[in-house]
């Protein structure tokens, strides 16, 4: 039996759907356009207005040109410059080593301003020589002829033998009655040994005699000196004429101001880059063995001490 046209069509195998050939595609089907990247867009087509004026689109740039951007000079370096080297400075090196001398000349100078007058400071003290006599018993007794605010100072020596000699001194401070030796004469021997110390008397303010007796000598006469102060009045008259305000700017320029400065400058000089400076300046410290002197001398002459 023969099989039909019909029959040849639904005997063949049905194919997926997704085997489809080029000429199974239908005729109305359009091939897209390709798109080149770097091409510019399509222009934008302005449909309708609603009654506003329209106005032109810009074109817009192309964003994707395919073209290799230049960068020119931005990763450009400027080339270093070269440091010009610089001599030494030798100008701030000696005005370091001579600037400190200098402070240090006009500290004295500012000091000695402060000073007072001592030309014209009243004589309050007095020295003379007093012949000690021993009486029968050997006892010797001196009167000293003071006011009651002035103190004293005697001393004398002598030889006991051709090895030993012998200091004698009383000293006398009204104002330092706790002193346990105020107003004790005492009698030192001195060898080439050893030496010893004995007191051999005192001195009595209710009389304002001074009396002893030698240890292990004969009685003979001693010419003694005597030296007689007032202490308090002299004190009150240097605070009266500033003399308590000199000796506080002094210690002031000397002690306080003048290390400050120095270190600050010796710092400062360094860290500013001026190493001439700093140099001269801790050069400046050796040069007291020369400088001290000269600076001493000049004071000296200056004002006369």
């Amino acid at each position: 039996m023969g099989l039909e046209a019909g029959d040849e069509e639904g005997a063949k195998p049905a194919r997926p759907f997704f085997d489809i050939g080029l000429d199974d595609a239908s005729s109305s089907t359009k091939e897209p356009a390709p798109v080149f990247f770097g091409s510019e867009p399509p222009m934008p087509v302005q449909i309708g207005s609603l009654g506003a004026a329209a106005e032109p689109t810009p074109s817009p740039s192309p964003q994707l040109t395919g073209n290799v951007a230049t960068m020119d000079g931005m990763f450009t370096f400027p080339a270093p410059v070269e440091a010009t080297k610089e001599g030494f400075r030798w100008g701030q090196f000696f005005l370091g080593l001579f600037l400190p001398w200098v402070a240090l000349f006009l500290f004295s100078v500012v000091a000695e301003a402060f000073e007072p007058d001592w030309d014209s400071m009243p004589d309050f003290s007095r020295a003379e020589d007093v012949l000690l006599t021993p009486g029968e018993d050997g006892w010797y007794a001196h009167t000293i002829n003071k006011t009651s605010e002035e103190s004293f100072n005697l001393d004398f020596g002598f030889d006991i033998d051709s090895e030993t000699w012998a200091n004698v001194a009383v000293y006398y401070d009204p104002l330092d009655e706790d002193w346990e030796g105020n107003g004790q004469v005492r009698q030192t021997n001195y060898s080439d040994v050893a030496y010893d110390e004995t007191v051999v008397g005192e001195y009595t303010p209710e009389n304002q005699t001074v009396w002893f007796r030698l240890d292990n000598d004969s009685a003979e006469e001693h010419l003694a000196f005597l030296y007689i102060a007032d202490y308090e009045a002299m004190e009150a008259w240097e605070i009266e004429n500033g003399g308590g305000v000199g000796d506080a700017v002094a210690s002031t320029l000397f002690c306080g101001l003048g290390p400050i400065a120095y270190i600050t400058g010796l710092i400062t000089a360094f860290s500013r880059g001026n190493k001439a400076l700093g140099y001269g300046l801790l050069c400046a410290v050796p040069l007291a063995v020369v400088m001290g002197p000269a600076l001493v001398i000049l004071l000296l002459i200056m004002f006369g001490f």
